[in-house]
């Protein structure tokens, strides 16, 4: 009974844990762990974008030049 009670008050050594009160980024960054394909996937896509319309603005620059 007292290590069920423990498990759900979230009790350890004595002392309650906060886990519920994690940072964002904490759990952002667990997240990014635990799926790396996935974010290196997104990553890519995400910089592949910003090139490809990088390189287009550019193009577009150099034809209202001309």
């Amino acid at each position: 009974m007292e290590y069920a009670k423990d498990i759900v008050l979230e009790v350890k050594d004595g002392q309650a844990v906060n886990n519920k009160k994690q940072n964002l980024f904490i759990k952002f960054g667990k997240g990014m762990a635990n799926h790396k394909m996935l974010t290196t996937v997104i990553t890519a896509t995400i910089s592949f974008i910003i090139i490809d319309l990088l390189l287009i603005s550019s193009f577009v620059n150099v034809l209202m030049k001309i």
